[in-house]
């Protein structure tokens, strides 16, 4: 018998004997299946209740829910807990216990969890879970090994051919069974007998008919008429070539002439104006302006164009989403009057579109401080983020 079944024996004992001690016609003792006899009873009334008590309040725990309170469990010979009722349950339930650990509500009480009734169930239900868990894993593994069979049928039917053909081809070509003698090549007659063309001979070149005197004599005045023409054009030739070199000289001397002048008139205009941008550099080193702008000055400038730029990009994405990055770079340089010059997108996806035309607009619409020195130029990066569809 187990220790809970000697525990309620032990229970029912003292209750019978309370009993038998508290009025005169006591209960009918009901017999145990234990052959162990009941344990001696302590004299006195007191004793015996507190004896009663203590037992009844061991066997009662057997009877509350296996699914509240905590537990004592044994794992190997080391005790452990107490714990919630539901991780002994969710331990039991993966197996990481198996069903025959010792449970117990307090020391002293080992039961095994598969005859704890409320543990009792869950076992069955995991078993149950792990056995379909097995059965679908079989299912699943015979699937495979179909699968693979049909793909090794497969390949072996594929393969088989090709590897044959290879073996019979490399077979026949190592067994050469075709006459390849000198013999049989002389054998054999030629395909075509055609005869060679012959060459072909340049003809001769045609001999003149006989001329008459008076045929020699008028081409013998043509001649001399022609040739005393080719002497007239050359003359009128190159008196026209004289005209016109002289006529050529004449002009290049003007342009010369004209072309010094200009420089010397762009002299004076440079001079002019060096003399007037030191002037200018004078005034602004007696207005005290800055040398450069600084990149703080700078973003707050372009904070002033903040508006104008996002409502240049939510356009851009509203009309064509696919076309915007997202992220762009816009590049642009600060002069000396405060204003941006050189303002362009650097992605090459965005250059010459409605959002750079934009950007531009809004950019030139933003002043700066006056300074003196080089050009500022900048570069800031935007991180577009668009809509999900």
């Amino acid at each position: 018998m187990s220790a809970a079944g000697r525990e309620v024996t032990s229970a029912a004992l003292l209750r019978y004997h309370f009993h038998a001690l508290m009025s005169a016609s006591p209960p009918p003792l009901k017999r145990s299946r234990s052959t162990e006899g009941p344990p001696p009873l302590a004299k006195g009334r007191d004793v015996l209740r507190e004896a009663l008590d203590s037992l009844e309040g061991d066997a009662l725990d057997d009877d509350l829910d296996a699914a509240e309170g905590e537990w004592l469990f044994k794992e190997g010979n080391v005790v452990k807990g107490p714990v919630a009722a539901g991780l002994l349950i969710q331990r039991l339930r993966e197996g990481a216990l198996p069903a025959d650990t010792m449970v117990a509500r307090e020391m002293g009480g080992w039961v095994p969890a598969e005859s704890v009734e409320g543990f009792a169930d869950i076992l069955r239900q995991a078993e149950k879970q792990r056995a379909q868990e097995a059965a679908l894993r079989r299912e699943q593994a015979a699937a495979r090994r179909r699968r693979m069979g049909r793909m090794t049928v497969l390949a072996v039917l594929v393969l088989v051919p090709f590897l044959g053909g290879a073996f019979l081809g490399r077979t026949v070509m190592k067994a050469r069974p075709w006459d390849d003698t000198e013999k049989w090549y002389q054998a054999d007659p030629p395909v075509l007998g055609l005869k060679k063309k012959p060459k072909k001979r340049p003809k001769p070149p045609p001999t003149p008919p006989p001329e008459d005197e008076q045929t020699v004599a008028a081409d013998e005045e043509k001649k001399a008429a022609d040739e005393e023409k080719k002497d007239d054009e050359e003359k009128v030739a190159s008196r026209s070539k004289k005209s016109r070199d002289r006529r050529d000289s004449r002009r290049s001397s003007k342009k010369r002439d004209k072309k010094a002048d200009k420089k010397a008139d762009s002299k004076k205009t440079d001079d002019k104006k060096s003399s007037d941008a030191k002037k200018e550099d004078a005034k602004v080193a007696q207005a005290d302006l800055p040398r450069t702008l600084t990149e703080k000055q700078i973003m707050g400038g372009l904070a002033k164009g903040k508006r104008g730029l996002g409502k240049c990009i939510r356009t851009a994405i509203d009309k064509t989403p696919d076309d915007i990055p997202n992220k762009i770079t816009l590049a642009f340089s600060v002069a000396n009057d405060g204003k941006a010059v050189g303002v362009k997108l650097l992605e090459r996806q965005v250059r010459g579109s409605t959002l750079e035309k934009c950007i531009q607009k809004a950019v030139g619409r933003v002043t700066w401080p006056k300074f003196y020195g080089e050009r500022k130029y900048t570069e800031v990066p935007f991180k577009i983020t668009k809509p999900k569809k």
